[in-house]
C-alpha cells in the first residue's frame, strides 16, 4: 500500500481490513478519509479490470465504566437513519481527521463523556445502503457518570457485556463488541 494524496492506494489481493488496522497503529495522526482500493483481475480474466472501489470511513466506540464495568448503548432517535435502534457511539470521519480524533469528537458531540485508555481493537468491512463501509473499532474507558445525549439518540444504558451481545445490535457492533479486551 502507498499513501497518494492523502489517500491510502491498496494494491489488488491485500486484505484491506488488515491495511487500514496496520496504518491506523504506525501512522495514528495520518490524514485520510478516502481509501482507494486499485484491483485488476487481468491476470485471472481477460478484458477485467476494475479500478477502484471507495470505501467510507466510520468509527464505533465501546466506552466501559470503570466502576460499573459496562458498557454505553445509545439508542437512535427518531430524526436518524435505523430508528430506533441500539446504536455504539461513533459515526464517519471528516476530512483530514485520524480515526483516534474522529472516535474523540464523535464520543463528545454523542455524549459528552471525557474518554481515555483508547485501544483500537477492530477493523472490518461492511456494505450499508450499497456503499462499501470500513468500520474502526475502540475500546476506551470512562469514570464519568452524567452522559449527555444529542439529538441523535433518545436514551442511553450501562449494560454487561452479555447483556450487549444478547440486544438486537447491528452484526458490526457486536463484532467490536466481541473483541473487547
Amino acid at each position: 500500500f502507498t499513501f497518494i494524496n492523502s489517500k491510502v492506494v491498496i494494491k489488488s489481493g491485500v486484505n484491506v481490513s488488515l491495511i487500514v488496522f496496520i496504518i491506523a497503529i504506525i501512522y495514528p495522526k495520518k490524514p485520510f478519509v478516502n481509501i482507494e482500493y486499485n484491483v485488476s483481475m487481468s491476470d485471472y480474466v481477460p478484458d477485467f479490470h476494475i479500478e477502484k472501489t471507495l470505501f467510507q470511513i466510520g468509527v464505533k466506540a465501546i466506552i466501559r465504566h470503570t466502576d460499573t464495568d459496562k458498557i454505553l448503548i445509545l439508542t437512535r432517535s427518531e430524526s436518524v437513519s435505523s430508528k430506533g435502534t441500539a446504536d455504539l457511539p461513533g459515526g464517519n470521519l471528516e476530512n483530514f481527521e485520524s480515526p483516534l480524533e474522529g472516535m474523540v469528537r464523535e464520543i463528545m458531540e454523542e455524549t459528552e463523556l471525557a474518554c481515555f485508555n483508547f485501544k483500537l481493537i477492530n477493523v472490518h468491512t461492511i456494505h450499508h445502503q450499497d456503499q462499501p463501509l470500513l468500520i474502526i473499532g475502540y475500546y476506551c474507558e470512562t469514570n464519568e457518570k452524567n452522559v449527555v445525549i444529542n439529538w441523535e439518540s433518545t436514551r442511553y444504558s450501562w449494560v454487561s457485556i452479555a447483556e450487549a451481545l444478547k440486544m438486537d445490535l447491528p452484526y458490526s457492533h457486536l463484532e467490536i463488541i466481541q473483541n473487547i479486551p
